[in-house]
């Protein structure tokens, strides 16, 4: 559905995900949130506690921006393929939302909540975990070539095959047969470790 949009920004010259260029906002605004909450403790001012509530409204839309384009992105550059480091995104992006939500409806009946302090530091946590997977999915990367055609990353990676997961292993091969297909459409330079570590030998474009 939305290839065509893809489509269009590649024959502008841009070719990467667009969910990394939104999702730093509410991640910057989640702990701005929390740093606006602590300096209302401590000076007593209500203007810090009514900014930090504000930040947190403007993290809750670009949350409800960043999600479906996260979706968009996860079809796009990965084929839907259901790969652990997916899993544990959707899960806290998913508890992310809840919390930012939940901020905003309790802040706006009540700024002097103590649930409040309580949601930002919890939002911060989380997002937190979003950051630390969606590098996982990025920055492996970086020597995802190396490591294939390597004979010692094909050691490695029979080594480690038995503890991954069913789901690993299914959304592996999926892009393992795919590679095998000219008219491939997941692309190879945003495969995640986990694809590699499963399926260390298929032919990549």
């Amino acid at each position: 559905m939305s290839h065509w949009f893809y489509d269009f920004l590649a024959a502008l010259g841009y070719s990467h995900p667009l969910h990394p260029v939104l999702v730093h906002v509410p991640a910057g605004m989640s702990i701005g949130a929390l740093g606006f909450s602590i300096l209302a403790a401590l000076t007593k001012q209500a203007a810090f506690r009514a900014t930090a509530y504000h930040v947190a409204v403007f993290a809750l839309a670009f949350t409800l921006l960043a999600i479906p384009v996260g979706i968009f992105d996860w079809q796009r550059f990965y084929g839907g393929a259901w790969f652990f480091e997916i899993q544990i995104k959707a899960v806290l992006a998913a508890l992310y939302l809840l919390l930012i939500a939940s901020a905003a409806v309790i802040g706006r009946r009540c700024l002097e909540s103590k649930a409040l302090p309580v949601l930002y530091f919890a939002s911060v946590v989380t997002v937190a975990g979003l950051g630390f997977f969606g590098g996982q999915l990025v920055y492996h990367a970086l020597h995802r070539k190396r490591r294939c055609n390597s004979k010692s990353a094909a050691r490695y990676s029979t080594a480690i095959a038995p503890a991954a997961t069913a789901a690993a292993k299914t959304s592996s091969n999926r892009i393992c047969r795919c590679a095998m297909r000219r008219n491939c459409t997941i692309s190879p330079s945003f495969w995640p470790l986990s694809a590699i570590r499963a399926c260390p030998t298929a032919r990549r474009a």
